[in-house]
C-alpha cells in the first residue's frame, strides 16, 4: 500500500528577503519565470543539448554554480505523485512534493551527479526540469533553494510576441 500522502510544503517567494541583487528571467511561452542573481551569465544552448530538451543553461559570474532549464515532451507520468515514485524508483534521494507559488512540484536530489532538481508537469503531457549543481556546496545550496523558490506563474503574452528567456533588466535598473 502506499504512503499516506504528507502535506505539501508551500513555499511562497518574497523577493525582498533574497540573500541576493537579482533580475527576474521570465519564459513567456512557458508562462513562468524565476529570480536569478544579477551577475549570473546565460551560456549558449549547443544543439546537442536542445536536442536534449535544454531551453537555458546560466552560471554563476565565475562559472562556480549552474542552472539549466530543460523540458520533455513526453514526461509518461500524469500526476506528481506518478513522477514522485518515478523519480524514487529511479535512485533519487531526498524526493519531495511542494507547492512554489502555486505551481506543484517535485524535489530531488541526485547525489551521485552532486544535482538538486524540481521537476513539474505542464499539463500537456510533458515536464520542465530545473537542475541546479554543485548541490553540496553550502553557498550554492542557499542560492539554489532561493531561484527555484521564485519559481512563479505568469500571465501568457496577449500581443504574440515570442521572446523566451529574456532577463528584465529596466525592472532590477529602477
Amino acid at each position: 500500500a502506499a504512503p499516506e500522502a504528507a502535506a505539501v510544503t508551500q513555499i511562497t517567494f518574497d523577493e525582498s528577503a533574497a540573500p541576493y541583487q537579482g533580475s527576474w528571467l521570465t519564459f513567456d511561452e512557458d508562462g513562468f519565470g524565476v529570480y536569478l542573481p544579477s551577475d549570473w551569465v546565460k551560456k549558449d544552448v549547443t544543439d546537442e543539448m536542445k536536442s536534449a530538451g535544454t531551453l537555458y543553461a546560466g552560471t554563476s559570474a565565475d562559472g562556480a554554480y549552474a542552472m539549466t532549464l530543460s523540458y520533455a515532451e513526453s514526461a509518461d507520468v500524469a500526476t506528481n505523485d506518478d513522477l514522485a515514485s518515478q523519480l524514487t524508483t529511479a535512485g533519487y534521494q531526498n524526493v519531495t512534493a511542494l507547492n512554489i507559488n502555486g505551481i506543484d512540484v517535485v524535489g530531488y536530489d541526485i547525489d551521485a551527479q552532486d544535482v538538486s532538481g524540481v521537476a513539474f508537469l505542464d499539463g500537456n503531457g510533458g515536464m520542465y526540469v530545473f537542475s541546479f549543481t554543485p548541490a553540496s556546496n553550502e553557498t550554492f545550496k542557499t542560492i539554489g533553494q532561493t531561484i527555484i523558490s521564485s519559481l512563479s506563474p505568469i500571465a501568457a503574452p496577449a500581443d504574440g510576441t515570442d521572446e523566451t528567456a529574456e532577463t528584465d533588466d529596466t525592472a532590477a535598473a529602477e
